[in-house]
């Protein structure tokens, strides 16, 4: 997936989502759940929380990126949460 995988926090939900976000605008964030591969419609008002991370722990640590921009963060990922 050429997405990076995120955690969404969302009102209503026990658990966070994890997945891929691909598409947002004022009113929904269309997601690719990493649990079940399924496309999701989630109203952008209720995601109160977004974070990147990472679906495979071999990428947690993957190393220093090959181009550093200035200004960024050089911190690498999370685990994702386990998904059910």
């Amino acid at each position: 997936m050429w997405l990076p995988s995120e955690v969404l926090t969302v009102n209503g939900q026990s658990q966070p989502t994890v997945g891929y976000v691909l598409s947002t605008s004022d009113k929904w964030f269309v997601v690719l759940t990493e649990r079940d591969r399924t496309i999701d419609y989630i109203k952008a008002d209720d995601v109160t929380k977004r974070r990147v991370c990472a679906v495979d722990s071999r990428h947690v640590s993957s190393g220093r990126p090959l181009v550093v921009l200035t200004g960024a963060s050089n911190k690498s990922s999370s685990l994702c949460p386990n998904v059910p």
